[in-house]
């Protein structure tokens, strides 16, 4: 999978995100944020991805887990 299909999966996942009482929505958003940066580390790995935006995908991807992760609490 390319990069930019990442990217609109990123964003499709975060723009649909909608907050239930326990959490689980959140959670799971923060799961696919976690397998979109394995995503970014095995196309860095094989040389789909430039290292720059691999750097850039990976740093955006922390934040917005971080983020998430203060919502939930």
């Amino acid at each position: 999978m390319n990069y930019m299909n990442k990217l609109i999966i990123t964003i499709g996942i975060l723009t649909g995100l909608s907050c239930q009482p326990d959490g689980t929505r959140v959670e799971l958003a923060i799961d696919h944020i976690g397998d979109m940066q394995e995503w970014v580390i095995e196309d860095l790995n094989n040389g789909s991805m430039d290292s720059t935006i691999a750097d850039y995908y990976l740093n955006h991807l922390s934040k917005t887990e971080e983020l998430l992760t203060e919502f939930a609490k």
